[in-house]
């Protein structure tokens, strides 16, 4: 049997293993016992000599001794993770397009954690003379409001866009290179912990994300690269999105003059582009119809024609930049499939992925066809998430089939950090993190680290 304790910000992340459910449930016990009595620290709970960890595990999210004896003999349940580690998950990070980014958003992790704050300092100034202004400004204001950029619709409604709302942060321009620094830095932190995804998806410009780090590009050509895409994409005339609770092939006769299928992301879940007086009009079909829609706050039609302005001035700049096949396999939002190496290299692809629909609902019949796939939405909402728990080849055996957001489940109560441990604790309890390396001391900066730049 082993015990080890990990650290990150203010929680302490106590692992058990054993061969069997017994042996972990009376580890537990004795080790809540030595925390009662408050004459144990955390940290002496971890073995003296590290073995491999067992079959059966426990991870225990506490902030201190009184809370983590509590919680080892039942309290909260969503910081209690327990798994089966044979065979073990194969996780798949998916990272989202724009539409839930908020300022505030990992202010926390920021402040907290040391890796997350060097990783985001580095890309911003990367980015900054791209964009002549610093995300982490944009992000950690003074007076911040934080709150999505945009209304947040419900369950299988969640925002597929590139761009949307109003607000400080919704800017194409600014929007999509400050969305990959985040859920770029988000992975890094992820896999700085010792997850190793066996696969990477994106949805849209989270595609860019997935090949970064897959080893497509290098992060500063994916930086420069995306905020120079972004900034073409403000220059196309404006157009609008239209989620729709049909299937492709139900929305089909709907489309024509100005309307296209722009993303498939369920069964019955599709999203059009196209002009605003055009989308206008197919939302009254719609409604007539009985069919439900939600305006999707974008202000261009992404992923349609509308958008081949682009395609010419972003194939020429992607022949200037080295693209290497992935090391990591990656799921490709153009053909819905694997991405191959032939499509990872070449500029062809990248200028009109901006262009074709993004066919997100079999990317994700791909992932769950992976055994024990365990998905983790790497940056803001829970769209990725809630696509991928509503698919219908999701696999429903206890402890299979689980996707998991990072910046969204009960921050409030419990704050980014323990967010990002829970993810930590669902990979080792189900053997997709061989060693686990959590262990940083909390670090509140006094003020922001770009303030004398």
């Amino acid at each position: 049997m082993t015990t080890s304790v990990h650290t990150a910000g203010a929680w302490h992340l106590l692992c058990l293993s054993g061969p069997d459910a017994a042996s972990v449930e009376a580890r537990a016990a004795r080790a809540a016992d030595l925390l009662a009595t408050g004459g144990t620290p955390l940290d002496a709970l971890a073995d003296e000599r590290p073995q491999p960890a067992g079959r059966v595990r426990r991870a225990v999210l506490a902030r201190d001794e009184a809370h983590g004896a509590a919680l080892l003999r039942g309290g909260d349940p969503w910081l209690v993770v327990n798994g089966v580690a044979d065979p073990p998950a194969l996780v798949v990070l998916m990272f989202p397009g724009v539409g839930d980014q908020h300022v505030g958003m990992a202010r926390e992790l920021y402040e907290r954690l040391p890796l997350f704050r060097a990783e985001l300092d580095r890309v911003s100034e990367l980015l900054a003379p791209h964009l002549n202004q610093d995300v982490r400004e944009l992000l950690f204001p003074p007076a911040q409001a934080q709150a999505p950029v945009g209304p947040a619709p419900g369950p299988g409604f969640r925002r597929p866009q590139e761009g949307a709302g109003t607000g400080p942060l919704v800017d194409t321009r600014v929007a999509q290179p400050l969305v990959f620094a985040v859920e770029y830095c988000l992975a890094k932190l992820l896999t700085g912990w010792g997850i190793r995804p066996a696969a990477l998806a994106g949805y849209s410009v989270g595609e860019y994300v997935a090949a970064c780090l897959a080893g497509v590009l290098d992060v500063e050509e994916a930086l420069a690269l995306v905020a120079r895409r972004s900034s073409l994409i403000e220059d196309v005339p404006p157009g609008a999105m239209l989620v729709a609770m049909l299937s492709a092939n139900e929305l089909a006769p709907y489309l024509g003059t100005d309307l296209w299928l722009a993303a498939v992301n369920g069964p019955h879940l599709s999203v059009v582009s196209g002009t605003a007086p055009a989308l206008r009009g197919l939302a009254g079909r719609l409604h007539s119809a009985g069919v439900a829609t939600l305006p999707a706050p974008a202000r261009h039609a992404f992923h349609s024609p509308l958008m081949s302005p682009v395609e010419r001035p972003l194939r020429r700049l992607l022949a200037t930049v080295p693209l290497a096949p992935p090391a990591i396999p990656v799921l490709s939002n153009v053909t819905g499939d694997w991405l191959t190496v032939a499509d990872a290299t070449s500029p062809e692809y990248w200028a009109r992925h901006l262009c074709r629909p993004v066919r997100f609902a079999e990317n994700l019949a791909r992932m769950w066809a992976l055994p024990h796939a365990l998905a983790v939405e790497v940056g803001a909402g829970q769209m990725l998430a809630s696509l991928a728990n509503q698919h219908p080849d999701r696999p429903r055996a206890p402890g299979d089939g689980i996707a998991l957001p990072t910046l969204t489940t009960r921050p409030k109560e419990h704050g980014e950090v323990a967010v990002m441990l829970r993810v930590l604790a669902q990979a080792w309890v189900r053997g997709a993190c061989p060693k686990i390396r959590a262990t940083e001391a909390a670090h509140t900066p006094k003020g922001p680290a770009w303030s004398s730049h």
